[in-house]
């Protein structure tokens, strides 16, 4: 009895998710913003007090917001009172953030 699958002219290869998502316009500008944000909190990190700098993570970033997270309420709580200081120096970077949003991790069920 003969294999009834067609034969594969030629394996496929793996493709790095960034590769890929370089290739669609759409995740390109999503990885393109994650970019951003991550750099815009690494040049913001050294303005919080040091304990602080490795546990917050740097989230979605738009023309108008952008967010952090935090691991726990009380790190939350302490970024909220540095929103002014976090969305001046992101305008003085050139974004026009007007807002931050601060959101907890939850951990992962």
């Amino acid at each position: 009895m003969r294999n009834s699958y067609p034969a594969a002219s030629q394996p496929k290869r793996a493709v790095p998710i960034v590769t890929a998502a370089q290739a669609q316009p759409t995740l390109a500008r999503m990885l393109a913003a994650q970019r951003q944000s991550e750099a815009l909190w690494a040049s913001a990190a050294p303005q919080m007090p040091e304990p602080l700098r490795g546990s917050i993570r740097a989230a979605a970033l738009d023309e108008t917001s952008w967010c952090l997270l935090a691991p726990t309420s009380a790190l939350a709580a302490k970024l909220r009172q540095m929103q002014p200081v976090l969305i001046a120096h992101a305008k003085a970077q050139g974004l026009g953030i007007a807002q931050l949003r601060i959101k907890v991790m939850t951990a992962p069920r």
